[in-house]
C-alpha cells in the first residue's frame, strides 16, 4: 500500500535531520577513538540535535553530566511546584521542558538570549531552595534550643 510519500523523504523529516543523526552516530561509534568517545572532539557539530551534538563535542562523559543537570532541575522544579503551586516555578519548569524537547531537533542551549532566560529562572529556583533550607535549619535550631532550655529547667 502506497502512503503517498517517499520513505526516504519521511526519514529525513523534510530537512535531512534523521540522516544527519544517523551519520553522526555512525561517526561516533565507528570512527572516533575511545578517548574521543569518552571526552569528545571539542568541535562544533551541527547535528540539529543538542544531545547528539554534545555527545560528539564533549563525549559520553560530558553528555552524561549535562543530562544529570537537566534531570536534576526537572525533578527539583517539579517537586517545588508540587509543594508550592508557585506560578514562577511552573514557568521555569515549563521553559525547561520546552528546552528539553526542542533539543531533539535543534540547539536551544546554543542561543545565548534563551539560555540566559533559562539560567536566570534556574538560579532563582536555587535561591528559593537555599532560602527554604535555611528556614528549615532555623526552625530546627529553635526547636532544639527550646528543648535544651526546657530540659535544663526541668533538671534544676
Amino acid at each position: 500500500m502506497d502512503s503517498g510519500g517517499d520513505a526516504e523523504a519521511a526519514k529525513s523529516m523534510g530537512t535531512g535531520r534523521v540522516n544527519r543523526w544517523e551519520t553522526l552516530l555512525d561517526v561516533y561509534f565507528n570512527e572516533l577513538g575511545p578517548m574521543n568517545q569518552l571526552f569528545g572532539t571539542s568541535k562544533h557539530w551541527m547535528a540539529h540535535n543538542q544531545y547528539i551534538a554534545y555527545l560528539m563535542q564533549v563525549g559520553i562523559v560530558g553528555l552524561t553530566v549535562f543530562l544529570i543537570f537537566l534531570i536534576r532541575f526537572i525533578v527539583k522544579l517539579y517537586s517545588i511546584y508540587h509543594r508550592t503551586r508557585n506560578p514562577s516555578v511552573y514557568a521555569a519548569f515549563t521553559l525547561l521542558i520546552m528546552y528539553v524537547f526542542y533539543a531533539f531537533t535543534g540547539h536551544p542551549f546554543d542561543y545565548t538570549t534563551l539560555l540566559w532566560y533559562l539560567m536566570i529562572l534556574l538560579s532563582m529556583i536555587n535561591v528559593y531552595e537555599v532560602h527554604q533550607m535555611r528556614n528549615k535549619q532555623q526552625k530546627l535550631k529553635a526547636i532544639t534550643d527550646k528543648n535544651f532550655l526546657l530540659n535544663k529547667t526541668q533538671l534544676n
